[in-house]
């Protein structure tokens, strides 16, 4: 007999939270487990990653508030052994709804990022203190990607000990390799370098564009990734005069021939939980800056 497990994405963005939950729901064993993903909008390019045998549930919201209802409401209907969202939001909403879900149903949250960088974003900090150290620890189990978010938890969210797992973000190592086939090298002299992620606060690309002014003319730098950033870092770029130095290549299905191509990866972030990207790149003996 399978067990059902769901999980809980905000949409299929290409973002490194909703890359590691397709991955591990494509990869669980069918013999023991039925792996089904509830998405609040399933807009995104990640959509086609997911595995066929994968159910997804689009609830078609965009928003948490509005989803709530449905969300929890297609819990029961699943009535799954366990339930796996991410990111804090998304886990506090689930936390917060526990008494409406099966008792019998285990509450398995993950955490992508630093617990600071996601109470900052709430807009009263003792709130999303309180929320974090109320609920986090009636979790059934939270999982962190890193020796370090996980103490956090520990030291200072109350999380018991036995409650905590580690587990680090999945890479494909072979996969990523056979799609990098043969490297892609942009063309011109001088340093050639790679960035990818969001373009958010967060992922720090600003830094990178007043980095550019420092270095040789001939430096350039492939930016993958899409967000609200888009316009203003472009903007940016032309009035610091390096927008001929830089070009931000949107989201693409294959951006690791780039990856092995270049001298070095640059992680600009603010804040990581931990870097699908930059692992990818490792995997592809690239070295990260």
């Amino acid at each position: 007999m399978t067990e059902r497990i769901v999980f809980v994405l905000p949409s299929f963005a290409g973002g490194g939270a909703e890359r590691v939950m397709i991955a591990l729901a494509n990869a669980l064993n069918r013999s023991r487990f039925a792996p089904a993903i509830i998405v609040l909008d399933s807009d995104g390019p990640l959509r086609g990653s997911v595995a066929n045998d994968v159910a997804v549930i689009d609830l078609q919201q965009t928003r948490l508030r509005h989803a709530i209802k449905p969300l929890i409401a297609a819990v029961r209907e699943l009535n799954p052994y366990a339930v796996v969202p991410t990111m804090g939001y998304l886990n506090l909403g689930i936390l917060m709804n526990r008494k409406k879900i099966n008792p019998n149903t285990k509450i398995i949250v993950r955490e992508a990022n630093e617990v600071n960088a996601t109470i900052k974003a709430i807009k009263v900090p003792f709130l999303g203190q309180f929320l974090y150290r109320y609920h986090y620890p009636r979790a059934n189990r939270v999982i962190a990607p890193t020796m370090r978010i996980a103490s956090d938890f520990r030291d200072r969210w109350r999380v018991p000990p036995e409650k905590l797992s580690v587990l680090r973000n999945p890479v494909d190592v072979d996969w990523i390799r056979s799609m990098a086939g043969r490297a892609h090298r942009e063309p011109g002299d001088g340093l050639r370098f790679v960035a990818s992620g969001r373009l958010v606060e967060q992922k720090g690309f600003d830094r990178l564009i007043e980095w550019l002014v420092k270095l040789p003319p001939n430096t350039h730098v492939t930016v993958f990734g899409e967000g609200p950033l888009s316009d203003a870092l472009r903007r940016l770029s032309q009035k610091l005069a390096v927008s001929q130095n830089i070009r931000f290549a949107g989201f693409v299905n294959n951006p690791w021939v780039t990856y092995a191509g270049a001298d070095a990866f640059l992680l600009t972030s603010r804040w990581e939980g931990m870097s699908n990207a930059s692992l990818e790149a490792l995997a592809l003996g690239t070295p990260v800056i």
